[in-house]
């Protein structure tokens, strides 16, 4: 199961690779390409220093709003499957300690870790397959 566990693990880091190379690629660099231009133009047509430095901040907000966004999305995605994680070493903690002061045989351990470890994989693929929507929503929010 360990070897499940990490490829499993290993297959979600992927994914996210490749959305967060995704998102950069078609929605981050070209609003970051948007707000340089913009700010170029700041430089152009900006009076004062005040001008220039609200012209510049307003070039940058689509941008900041978007990394929020993301930065948001992502850490959500990361808290949630975390905490699920969390319960399985829990329950498996708790199964080790039901019956009081005894100290659980190795056969017991090694059942809780199995348990563990089938929990793990289980939260991996219910929020793995949050990816897809919270691609969406990522997306979708820029517009």
């Amino acid at each position: 199961f360990v070897a499940i566990a990490m490829e499993t693990i290993k297959t979600i880091q992927d994914e996210m690779n490749v959305v967060i190379d995704k998102i950069e690629a078609k929605l981050i660099r070209p609003q970051q390409k948007e707000a340089f231009l913009c700010q170029a133009k700041c430089c152009d047509t900006a009076g004062s220093h005040m001008q220039f430095q609200q012209c510049a901040k307003a070039c940058t907000t689509k941008v900041q709003r978007i990394e929020q966004v993301v930065n948001g999305e992502l850490g959500q995605f990361q808290a949630n499957l975390q905490r699920c994680a969390q319960r399985c070493q829990e329950t498996a903690q708790e199964r080790l300690y039901v019956g009081g002061d005894s100290r659980p045989s190795q056969k017991e351990i090694d059942k809780a870790q199995a348990e563990m470890e089938k929990c793990v994989v289980k939260c991996a693929d219910q929020y793995r397959s949050t990816i897809p929507k919270m691609t969406d929503r990522i997306f979708a929010s820029a517009k």
